[in-house]
């Protein structure tokens, strides 16, 4: 395959990725400034955000043709279901919203876990992806095993989670953006 052909679908997977992170942001950020507004639009908002992110996903795999990856259309269809979940059904989803959110970031943490190793011989920051799916996995052991923690606490940890998720992917995004610039000027 061509250096211009590669280069130019690592700048695609570049601004989705910074996508992404934005999204995250935003999300984190609604959080932390409304924490006690109601669960159900807490639920939605995740909802959406999970949507969104898995369509993004889903749009990725189906672009990037020099690398398709199992993990990375399982995480994108794991992320539009969770999303559906909350959308369609917000009421119990609110009962459920600890383990739906908790066991969504281990599966999401370990495809981005999964994601990096293989990642680690093409790309030289794969090493920010294995932090993002550590913090991940972690997060989502967390909501699942101290559900009692208490929702307002849920909600900061939410927050927290993907502010700094979204901060991640931003900055590897930027990363492979100048990846693709590089190849590009081959």
């Amino acid at each position: 395959m061509s250096e211009t052909l590669i280069a130019k679908a690592t700048s695609r997977v570049s601004w989705m990725m910074i996508i992404r992170g934005v999204l995250a942001i935003i999300f984190g950020v609604m959080v932390a400034v409304w924490p006690k507004s109601t669960v159900l639009v807490i639920v939605w908002l995740f909802g959406i955000f999970a949507l969104i992110d898995g369509i993004i996903g889903v749009a990725h795999w189906f672009t990037d043709r020099v690398e398709r990856s199992t993990w990375g259309i399982v995480s994108a269809v794991i992320s539009i279901l969770a999303g559906l979940v909350a959308i369609i059904w917000p009421g119990p989803t609110a009962l459920a919203m600890v383990f739906l959110i908790g066991f969504w970031a281990i599966l999401l943490g370990a495809s981005q876990i999964a994601l990096a190793m293989r990642a680690k011989k093409t790309m030289k920051h794969w090493y920010l992806w294995l932090i993002c799916g550590i913090i991940t996995v972690v997060f989502g052991l967390i909501m699942v095993f101290v559900p009692g923690a208490g929702l307002l606490s849920l909600l900061w940890l939410l927050a927290t989670f993907t502010i700094i998720e979204g901060i991640l992917l931003i900055v590897l995004g930027i990363f492979l953006r100048r990846v693709a610039n590089d190849r590009a000027r081959f």
